[in-house]
C-alpha cells in the first residue's frame, strides 16, 4: 500500500513540476515539493495564496488555483480530498 501512495505522490510532483514549467519556466523539484506541502496544509485557495505570498511567491491566480486543485485531488494522504474549497 505504501508503494501506491509513493507512486501517487510522484505523479502529483510531476504534475506540479509541469505546471511550474508551463507557467513560470521553472523546473525545480524541491520548489514543487514545498508548494505541495503548503497546499496540503491550506484549507482554502485564499489561505494557500497567502502562504505563497508570505514565502515570496507571487504566482498568477490561475496557477495558484491549479496547484491547489491538483494537490487536494491527487495528494495520497491529503485529509480533505473530498472537500476542496475554491473560495477566494
Amino acid at each position: 500500500m505504501e508503494e501506491l501512495r509513493q507512486l501517487e505522490f510522484l505523479s502529483l510532483l510531476s504534475k506540479v513540476c509541469t505546471e511550474l514549467e508551463n507557467h513560470l519556466k521553472i523546473n525545480d523539484k524541491t520548489l514543487a515539493e514545498f508548494i505541495i506541502m503548503l497546499a496540503s496544509k491550506s484549507k482554502t485557495v485564499k489561505g494557500f495564496k497567502s502562504q505563497l505570498y508570505k514565502n515570496g511567491a507571487e504566482f498568477p491566480d490561475s496557477l495558484i488555483l491549479n496547484l491547489h486543485r491538483l494537490t487536494k485531488h491527487l495528494h495520497p494522504v491529503c485529509p480533505s480530498k473530498r472537500e476542496v474549497s475554491v473560495l477566494y
